[in-house]
């Protein structure tokens, strides 16, 4: 099983390295805090400004990191066949804590996939570093279904690899 990788302050972070980070500082475990906030089902897709999916960014990861002091829980998911994704953060599926997250988006890495999945991977798109790093949606108290615009690199523009 490969784990999603998220971009935290420029630095790429393995999701079991977050939440150890996490549950140290905190000083608890998840799931423990009778004072926890209650996450939302967050769904959605990844999509390019003419409205397509962006599926070069399939098996890759996103991640909704709380725009706020500490910047935690984080609720992340995998990138799936058709640029969708369903978020976590202390349960399966369970979705995302209410208000304004920044979105991390980790494109897939082709190095640790086998042959045939390779193969299968639309070619690698250059994404709008500096829009990825703007990139912000607000999570609603109930259920929410997102539409994330990513943006593709102009010529002479800072990209993402």
């Amino acid at each position: 099983m490969r784990w999603p990788i998220v971009m935290v302050h420029g630095r790429r972070w393995l999701i079991p390295r977050i939440v150890a980070l996490l549950l140290v500082c905190s000083g608890g475990a998840a799931g423990c805090s009778s004072g926890e906030e209650p996450c939302y089902p967050v769904r959605g897709q990844l999509v390019y400004e003419d409205g397509q999916p962006a599926l070069e960014l399939v098996h890759g990861s996103i991640a909704l990191i709380p725009d706020r002091e500490g910047g935690s829980p984080i609720a992340s998911g995998t990138i799936n066949d058709e640029a969708r994704f369903v978020l976590s953060t202390r349960r399966d599926k369970d979705g995302a804590i209410a208000g304004p997250h920044r979105v991390a988006i980790e494109p897939p890495d082709l190095d640790s996939m086998d042959g045939d999945a390779r193969k299968r991977q639309p070619p690698r798109v250059r994404l709008d570093r500096e829009a990825l790093e703007n990139l912000r949606v607000t999570v609603e108290p109930k259920s929410n279904e997102l539409t994330i615009t990513v943006k593709r690199a102009t010529k002479g523009k800072k990209s993402t690899p």
